[in-house]
């Protein structure tokens, strides 16, 4: 039974002597993806103390448990038993942030591979502990009520790691800082997962606030994962509504992302172009083709020419899809860019004359099935001209729409809209 977990414990104990550490990972890995690493031959059940002084013989005192308790974790998920396998990952974890500390660069791998499969495990673990008080209370809906303490204990975990690795200093080709921002992603996805994005700040403002060059190259941090670092930020900035921060930080992604992560590109596409649409900044029908993303068209079109009866349309055809991506209150502030352009529309139409009765833009808004009282109609014109997107003035008594004879729907304000537009 255990021959062949003795010739990886020894594959292992190798990859230690050597400093191997993409061997060593792959030796004592639990997942392939997000599913178990098949067992070798028919292997029954094993014993963990047998397992713990095989590895401590073959890797030593340091990183014997560490691969013990990584291979057990990996018997105990292909029988099903995520939360087990959950917990002694976790302990696998602490042992290897002790081990850290008094070793160099070539456990970057480990501390890759470990983080991930933390994280996944964890959620994996809840994802079944959910279904399973699904199944008992199915009486009723429990979506309200889902648990997450396996994630949240692992957050505390990893949040070790980001310490052990962020604090090295050693010299840069044996640093462990190089995996800082990896682990840091780890964290970020279980924020957002968890929807605790208010714990995100504290992580990565020590990032912040050091020295701003460390994400411009390789030379601390690998290109992938300053990518998905900033694409994270990125959408954490837009749920903050600094939005001119979020563009920079999803441009820098977009831009770095490798040209075959065709599916991460249109992942931070996703979060992008709403923002840039809200700029005016409208993507040609190509991109939008390239990346799968041909159903925003008519939505995109519609803002351009303010056809709001089809944005309206298109919004409430992918409301869900929206809210599920938290982009839904950003498209619904879009919503001022396409009354702005159907006042725009209308003053083309009457040849720019730059008085346009109210009653005709009530009839237009009514033609195109949102009929709006006269009140609703000076408010959104008020609005419009209070954010400067569009110059001029109501005369209420004449109930008329006097626009500047210079200018009156200024660009500028349409390409430097205020955070809160």
């Amino acid at each position: 039974i255990y021959i062949v977990m003795e010739a990886e414990i020894q594959r292992a104990g190798r990859c230690v002597s050597q400093e191997d550490g993409e061997g060593l990972m792959a030796a004592m890995r639990i997942l392939d993806g997000k599913r178990p690493v098949a067992l070798s031959g028919n292997q029954s059940p094993l014993n963990e103390n047998r397992i713990e002084k095989l590895a401590q013989s073959a890797c030593g005192e340091r990183w014997g448990p560490i691969v013990a308790k990584q291979l057990f974790a990996r018997q105990v998920v292909n029988t099903g038993d995520w939360e087990q396998g959950s917990k002694l990952g976790a302990v696998a974890y602490n042992l290897l942030v002790n081990a850290l500390r008094e070793e160099s660069g070539w456990t970057i791998p480990v501390i890759r591979g470990l983080s991930y499969e933390a994280r996944v495990i964890a959620e994996i673990a809840d994802s079944a502990q959910n279904k399973r008080t699904h199944t008992i209370f199915t009486g009723g809906d429990t979506s309200g009520d889902r648990r997450h303490d396996t994630v949240r204990d692992i957050e505390k975990t990893l949040k070790k790691g980001f310490t052990v690795c962020w604090t090295d200093r050693a010299v840069a080709n044996e640093s462990k800082k190089r995996a800082t921002l990896y682990v840091v992603v780890q964290l970020l996805k279980i924020y957002f997962h968890l929807n605790l994005l208010k714990l995100a700040q504290p992580l990565i403002r020590p990032l912040e606030t050091g020295n701003s060059s460390l994400f411009d190259s390789n030379r601390i941090f690998p290109q992938s994962d300053v990518v998905a670092y900033r694409f994270f930020v990125g959408r954490l900035r837009m749920f903050e509504d600094q939005y001119n921060a979020a563009e920079e930080h999803l441009a820098y992604a977009f831009r770095h992302c490798t040209k075959m992560a065709i599916r991460n590109k249109r992942a931070i596409l996703e979060f992008l172009l709403p923002i840039r649409i809200r700029r005016g900044l409208f993507p040609t029908p190509q991109l939008l083709q390239k990346y799968g993303l041909h159903h925003l068209e008519p939505l995109v079109n519609a803002v351009r020419y303010g056809d709001l009866a089809t944005f309206n349309a298109q919004l409430a055809i992918h409301q869900t899809a929206f809210v599920q991506s938290g982009t839904f209150l950003l498209f619904e502030k879009v919503k001022i860019l396409v009354y702005r352009n159907l006042i725009k529309h209308i003053f083309l139409s009457k040849d720019k004359s730059v008085q346009i009765k109210l009653p005709t833009i009530q009839t237009v808004f009514s033609f195109l099935g949102v009929p709006i009282d006269p009140d609703e109609i000076e408010c959104i014109l008020a609005n419009l001209i209070y954010k400067n997107l569009v110059r001029g003035y109501i005369a209420h008594q004449k109930q008329v729409l006097v626009l500047s004879k210079k200018n009156p729907f200024p660009l500028e304000a349409v390409r430097n809209p205020s955070e809160t537009l």
